[in-house]
């Protein structure tokens, strides 16, 4: 019911601004469920409010979309996410055009997803979970992938200098490990944005730690590294993803639809997808096609998995129960 008056609401809005009493009377229902239904709209950053005299002019925020035939989603540069190729085909072919942007940062997708300047980022579950969770208009819809995160390390017995990503699971691989007693605590952490230079300083020895991921961990071992601990290892979510809470509920679920029918085609022919994504990531071909398979997919959003994955890291949410508040159910 409450979704049904929502989505009657920005159909109203779609043809312009409206008084707040001509909602009550155009949808013939109550005036405390109509508030309550704006309340949490304009709460979502979906539309605005002005007071005009004892009445309130409602409009939709400037960037919502009325419609889906242009959407924007944000992807790291990974080996994760071969299944946004077939996804661009599928909105294609209904007739809605998708842009694919490329960031070397989680950090800088959620930035930019939470501005309106993305629909849809996929960025790891934590940084995610702490944008969401610092009221920002984000809402996790789908778990986006796992694995092909490790941690190397040329030391033992003595506190590494490590590199890692901020707010990454890469630093969540950094802080498991460390609480199983792979590594000691890091005598120093340096954060990087680009993993290539980070490999560089690493080979290099200006550090003797590192976190990584796809297929970046493979120009490591092609140097002759090897992992000192593998993130699959343990049941958790890589990346997630996000929508802005200003989308229309229609528009995320029938993304959300295609988005779990391109894993489907992706899954069973991954390679087949390898030339294109190679060249959206701007990365050699070999490198990117050998190491499709370290990642796994998942076609559900398990709750516990993410608590889980925190506990092992000992990130602690003050409120643990914010997380059911910041996943959209379907």
């Amino acid at each position: 019911m409450r979704k049904d008056i929502e989505e009657k609401i920005l159909k109203l809005l779609e043809n312009g601004e409206t008084l707040q009493s001509s909602i009550y009377k155009a949808l013939s229902v109550s005036k405390s469920r109509v508030s309550e239904v704006l309340k949490d709209l304009e709460e979502r950053n979906v539309i605005k409010r002005q007071k005009i005299g004892k009445n309130y002019l409602i409009s939709l925020s400037s960037y919502v979309k009325v419609n889906e035939k242009s959407l924007t989603i944000g992807i790291i540069r990974s080996s994760e996410y071969g299944y946004i190729i077939p996804l661009k085909k599928i909105l294609k072919e209904r007739s809605v055009k998708l842009e694919i942007k490329v960031y070397d940062s989680g950090i800088s997708i959620m930035k930019d997803l939470v501005m309106g300047r993305l629909d849809f980022g996929i960025s790891p579950a934590i940084s995610q979970i702490f944008f969401a969770y610092a009221g920002f208009p984000v809402k996790i819809i789908a778990p986006a992938g796992s694995g092909g995160g490790y941690l190397f390390s040329n030391v033992s017995g003595e506190k590494p200098k490590a590199l890692s990503s901020r707010l990454s699971t890469m630093e969540m691989i950094l802080r498991t490990a460390i609480n199983s007693s792979i590594i000691r605590d890091p005598a120093q952490v340096n954060y990087f944005d680009d993993p290539r230079e980070a490999i560089g300083d690493y080979l290099k020895g200006r550090a003797n730690a590192i976190t990584v991921w796809e297929p970046f961990a493979g120009m490591l071992r092609a140097e002759g590294m090897r992992e000192a601990y593998n993130y699959s290892e343990m049941e958790h979510y890589c990346c997630t993803l996000s929508a802005h809470s200003s989308l229309k509920g229609n528009i995320i679920d029938r993304f959300k639809k295609d988005f779990y029918k391109s894993l489907n085609l992706y899954e069973k022919n991954r390679g087949s997808y390898a030339f294109a994504y190679s060249a959206l990531l701007g990365l050699p071909y070999g490198l990117v096609e050998g190491s499709l398979n370290y990642y796994r997919y998942h076609h559900d959003l398990d709750l516990k998995v993410l608590e889980r994955q925190l506990a092992y890291a000992s990130v602690t949410i003050p409120n643990p129960s914010i997380l059911k508040t910041i996943i959209m159910e379907s």
